[in-house]
């Protein structure tokens, strides 16, 4: 029974992508177009790279730095998320530099770190983990400011110490947030780790589309940016998995607040009281006086 719930949801998930591939593949078989290859070599260009070429070589250094600076992220941008969004004057005092330097365009920063840094893995890390850190932040900050009151209330009432009210009580409750930012900066992470590699690096994703562009072989660059998709959308469906495990409890109190609404939703209605309309009882009104005047008319006529 659960095979069949896992392949049902995988079906509903995955119809409208098997259509789009395979209007592709049918759409581009006879392409003759130099820029738009068929899909059928673009995908024989991505095995023999598995197999024979560099290709892992390049995912592996790619995903050692977006991992490195989305979990340094992580950490930074909860601990001070948690930090400003519980002590409002440290946050009034900062917020004019977070605006400043969330505003800032990241993508821009990338010619200059690499200069300044040289071009090893550490500033692409850092780069991937300085775009990464503001979603992560601004979610927990929002998370932490709306908290009910209520609860910093009762932690004071018990006397719980404020680091174990922190980790015990406000981290598990701003985990929903937590998580929305982490999904936004995944998809920002993966952009900042392929234009990274494509500035004066030797490995990675991205140095090898631009390597390949540069030589004008199109169906790598194809290949290049297949594999990328798919790398994203791979650490998407991980990180989902994740979050559904650590907010089981999240998502169990969600549906049985979705189940409840229409039973809730059906029993107001059968409790509440007939409405008026002044429209029809007019009508009944002067129908049944109408039917008065008649039955008046013939008993006079009768007598």
């Amino acid at each position: 029974m659960n095979i069949q719930k896992i392949l049902l949801g995988a079906g509903k998930m995955l119809w409208l992508p098997a259509l789009v591939i395979a209007a592709w593949w049918v759409l581009s078989g006879t392409s003759e177009n130099f820029y738009f290859p068929p899909l059928s070599k673009i995908f024989e260009k991505i095995i023999f790279q598995a197999t024979e070429g560099a290709l892992w070589e390049n995912i592996l250094f790619s995903m050692i730095n977006f991992t490195i600076g989305f979990v340094v992220a992580g950490i930074a941008g909860i601990l001070f998320g948690i930090v400003l969004g519980s002590l409002r004057r440290i946050r009034v005092a900062v917020s004019p530099l977070l605006d400043f330097m969330r505003s800032m365009p990241q993508i821009a920063l990338v010619p200059v770190v690499i200069m300044a840094f040289g071009i090893g893995p550490e500033p692409k890390a850092f780069l991937i983990g300085f775009i990464c850190f503001w979603p992560i932040l601004l979610n927990t900050i929002d998370g932490v400011r709306g908290l009910n009151p209520q609860l910093l209330e009762v932690a004071k009432a018990y006397r719980i110490p404020y680091p174990v009210y922190l980790m015990r009580m406000v981290l598990p409750a701003t985990l929903p947030a937590i998580m929305t930012g982490m999904r936004i900066a995944i998809g920002l992470g993966v952009v900042m780790m392929v234009v990274s590699e494509m500035y004066s690096s030797t490995r990675g994703i991205g140095f090898y589309i631009l390597q390949s562009q540069e030589s004008y072989r199109i169906t790598d660059v194809w290949a290049g940016t297949i594999v990328i998709g798919l790398l994203g959308y791979l650490i998407s469906v991980g990180f989902v998995a994740v979050e559904r495990y650590l907010l089981a409890w999240y998502y169990q109190v969600e549906r049985r607040r979705l189940r409840k609404r229409p039973a809730r939703a059906a029993a107001e209605t059968a409790a509440a009281p007939p409405v008026r309309n002044p429209a029809s009882e007019h009508a009944k009104a002067r129908l049944t006086a109408d039917k008065d005047s008649e039955v008046v008319v013939a008993t006079r006529k009768g007598v």
